[in-house]
């Protein structure tokens, strides 16, 4: 899938074209990732679901808020 996005946003040419091939397949590509972990994590925890949840969502956000800096320490060395 993330070979078929790249190809088809490369070959856009106009904006509006490529904002909807990227909403389109980040959409796709989000929900094929947090669907299936949502789901065992909600079938391990039985116990506090909630919690549980809470803290993968957390984990997953700061993770993607680290990535810049995390980017400009490699890209610097």
């Amino acid at each position: 899938m993330m070979s078929l996005s790249l190809f088809l946003l490369s070959k856009q040419t106009s904006i509006y074209h490529f904002y909807g091939f990227y909403f389109l397949f980040g959409a796709l590509g989000n929900a094929m990732v947090t669907s299936p972990l949502f789901a065992n994590v909600g079938f391990w925890f039985r116990n506090n679901p909630g919690l549980a949840l809470g803290i993968t969502a957390a984990g997953g956000a700061v993770g993607q808020g680290l990535i810049p800096y995390i980017s400009g320490i490699i890209i610097k060395n």
